[in-house]
């Protein structure tokens, strides 16, 4: 058990910038903690379909390498494997960013808005309210169904990125509070 508090203490030892980007006195936005359903089902869709097409090729490479007047030209199917290999590595990578939204944390302070990324490399994005020139919200067909959409608060300086917003009251009293901010600021 000593040792538990030790590896504890050493994990979290380096908080000091950390609560820089922290406010204790923040509202908590609620974000959809399944999500990577949509991410893995449509990595696992990509994977499954470049196999088929991977096997497709094949047999009809095959097939034309067999046919004796195009023997001369020898069809080389080891080129498709390069064609069809290199997607399903991007797609198999992208598997990683699946879980994302396990890890998302975001707080709306008086005046600013933080989000915390990540488990084992964290990132913290902070924009002022004050900052806040434009909103936009997108809602892809997995978010229609699973009732989340990503809110993206645009800035002079940038664009802070609010993934998987849960479609709630909770959260639709907190962006129109700070719609509101906005338009107050911009008169």
């Amino acid at each position: 058990m000593k040792k538990i508090k030790q590896l504890y203490k050493w994990w979290f030892r380096h908080k000091g910038i950390d609560l820089l980007f922290t406010t204790s006195k923040a509202t908590t936005i609620e974000i959809q903690k399944l999500q990577w359903i949509e991410e893995v089902l449509k990595c696992v869709i990509a994977i499954a379909c470049g196999i088929f097409l991977f096997w497709a090729f094949d047999k009809l490479g095959n097939f034309l390498s067999s046919i004796e007047k195009l023997n001369d030209y020898s069809f080389n199917t080891e080129y498709l494997y390069s064609m069809f290999s290199i997607p399903l590595i991007f797609y198999a990578k992208n598997m990683l960013y699946a879980f994302d939204s396990c890890f998302v944390k975001a707080q709306i302070s008086e005046n600013c808005i933080t989000v915390k990324r990540g488990f084992l490399f964290t990132k913290y994005d902070k924009l002022y309210l004050r900052d806040v020139n434009n909103i936009e919200y997108y809602r892809s067909l997995g978010g229609k169904l699973f009732g989340y959409g990503q809110v993206d608060f645009y800035a002079i300086g940038g664009i802070l990125n609010l993934p998987y917003v849960k479609d709630s009251e909770h959260n639709f009293n907190i962006i129109k509070g700070i719609i509101k901010n906005i338009q107050n600021n911009q008169k």
